[in-house]
C-alpha cells in the first residue's frame, strides 16, 4: 500500500473567527502546530516534513507528518499575496496541502472583541475596531480566494467548531475515544480531571482476599 504524502493545512482567516480553537484541535489530534509563521520560511518546510516520512535522518530523530500553520494579517501584504506560489511549489515538492479560511459577521466579530476585551491586530488608538476588521477583510482577499475551505463561524459555538474541524479536517481520527482507567483511594481524594467516579467498595479486594472468592450475586 502506497503510503500517504505528508499533509499541511494552512489555517487563515478574520481575527476571532476561531484560527485558535482550530489549531488547538489539530494539536490535539496529533498535528505539528505553528501559529503565525512568517510566509516566507514555508518553503524550508518541505526538508522538515518530508523527512519524517522517511523516519528522520538520525536514529530517534522524529520529523512531523502532519502539520497546521496559522497566517493572519500580521503577516505582510507583499508576503500574503504571494501564499499561492508558496503552497504550489509545496505540493510541488511532494506535500498534500489545503487552506482552511475563517470568517464571521462584521457584527460577531465585534462581539467578541468586545466580550474578549482583546485588542484587534490592525486597532490602534487611531483606528476603530469596526475599520480594523473591514480592513483586514481586505488584506486577506488573496488569502480568502485560494482557500479549500471556507467556515463562516457566525453562529456557531466553539464545541460545534471543535466537532467540525475533527469531521472535516482531522477525518481518520474523527470520532475516536480515549479512554483511561485509574484507580485510586477515597482516603487520598479523588482524581481531580476525572470524569465519571465508580465506588466499587462493595468489590472483594484482591490485596485482603488473595485466594479466589466466590461470586456475588444479587438476589
Amino acid at each position: 500500500m502506497k503510503a500517504e504524502p505528508p499533509r499541511l493545512t494552512v489555517i487563515s482567516g478574520s481575527s476571532g473567527a476561531g484560527k485558535s480553537v482550530v489549531l488547538h484541535t489539530l494539536e490535539d489530534a496529533g498535528y505539528y502546530c505553528i501559529d503565525n509563521l512568517p510566509i516566507s520560511l514555508l518553503a524550508q518546510l518541505p526538508a522538515h516534513i518530508t523527512q519524517g516520512a522517511r523516519g528522520g535522518d538520525q536514529e530517534g530523530d522524529h520529523r512531523p507528518e502532519r502539520v497546521a500553520i496559522g497566517i493572519d494579517v500580521r503577516s505582510s501584504l507583499g508576503r500574503i499575496s504571494a501564499l499561492q506560489q508558496q503552497m504550489d511549489a509545496l505540493q510541488a515538492a511532494g506535500l498534500d496541502t489545503e487552506i482552511i479560511f475563517l470568517d464571521a459577521a462584521d457584527e460577531v466579530l465585534t462581539k467578541r472583541f468586545s466580550e474578549t476585551r482583546r485588542k484587534h491586530p490592525l486597532s490602534s488608538a487611531t483606528v476603530a475596531l469596526a475599520e480594523a476588521i473591514s480592513e483586514e477583510r481586505r488584506v486577506l482577499e488573496g488569502i480568502s480566494a485560494i482557500a479549500d475551505l471556507t467556515i463562516d463561524t457566525s453562529s456557531t459555538s466553539v464545541h460545534e467548531l471543535r466537532q467540525r474541524i475533527r469531521e472535516l479536517i482531522v477525518r481518520g481520527t474523527a470520532g475516536s475515544l480515549a479512554m483511561q482507567l485509574l484507580s485510586f483511594g477515597f482516603k487520598h481524594g479523588t482524581p481531580r480531571d476525572a470524569d465519571f467516579i465508580f465506588d466499587v467498595r462493595c468489590l472483594p479486594n484482591p490485596h485482603w482476599y488473595p485466594t479466589p472468592t466466590a461470586v456475588i450475586r444479587p438476589g
